[in-house]
């Protein structure tokens, strides 16, 4: 019986670990992490940042795209990046719903969006907003990078030295 009760408890132990370690942040120096907070638009692309600076439902990740396309996701207190074409766009994050934001983007410009987790019926729901630059780069400073932004996989060799 105690064996069943040790095997039990320590197969209980490692689910627990397996979640709580599952917040993945790409691991970058604090020299590197500026640099992606402070990024430049590339000629003729706009650069935006989507924002989750709070840590309510930290293990639920929420997925953005953009008209369809993937950009990554989030957890609690992570960002992501992606640069993109200038014209109108329909950006959309999801969790528990879904939800959508129509914007007109312009080549060389920078722009915030914040997701805001919000009480879900099973698991949190979320609401997507454009912030100004100058809080969204308040709320950039408190994050983190998530491990699932493609943009820095695809990038981050042709960031400034």
């Amino acid at each position: 019986m105690n064996t069943q009760l040790i095997f039990r408890n320590g197969f209980l132990t490692a689910v627990l670990a397996s979640i709580l370690f599952s917040c993945t942040t790409t691991k970058l120096t604090p020299d590197e992490l500026g640099k992606v907070r402070n990024l430049q638009p590339p000629p003729g692309k706009a650069l935006v940042y989507f924002v989750r600076p709070v840590a309510a439902g930290a293990l639920l990740r929420m997925h953005i795209s953009c008209d369809g396309n993937s950009i990554g996701s989030t957890q609690g207190k992570q960002f992501i990046y992606a640069f993109i074409d200038p014209g109108q766009h329909m950006f959309r994050s999801k969790a528990e719903n879904k939800d959508d934001l129509s914007m007109l983007t312009e080549p060389g410009k920078t722009y915030y969006f914040e997701q805001i987790p919000e009480m879900g019926f099973f698991v949190a729901r979320n609401r997507l907003e454009r912030i100004e630059d100058s809080k969204g780069q308040e709320k950039l400073a408190k994050c983190k990078m998530s491990s699932k932004c493609p943009a820095y996989s695809t990038q981050h060799n042709s960031l400034p030295k």
